[in-house]
């Protein structure tokens, strides 16, 4: 799978169910670890591909911001802001 379809698939993951029903029955809330699994998995993808720029700003734009929202450990995301100052 493309990264571009991973970074997508993790932002529908991370913004959850909008209808009307799925707020009605608890399933409006995302799914930040799911998320931050997709959103690694493309920048591992983007790596491999030596797109380098674009795995960085997916770590800046997308996987630490949903990390801090969904309220993974700290430790995880300062290393995660190492990775990507190795990118």
């Amino acid at each position: 799978m493309a990264a571009l379809d991973l970074i997508a698939d993790g932002d529908k993951k991370a913004k959850g169910s909008k209808s009307f029903l799925g707020g009605l029955l608890g399933g409006g809330g995302g799914d930040p670890d799911a998320a931050c699994e997709l959103y690694q998995r493309a920048i591992n993808q983007q790596k491999l591909d030596k797109d380098f720029d674009s795995a960085f700003n997916t770590y800046m734009v997308k996987l630490i911001p949903c990390a801090e929202q969904g309220g993974l450990p700290e430790f995880q995301i300062a290393n995660w802001y190492t990775e990507a100052g190795k990118t």
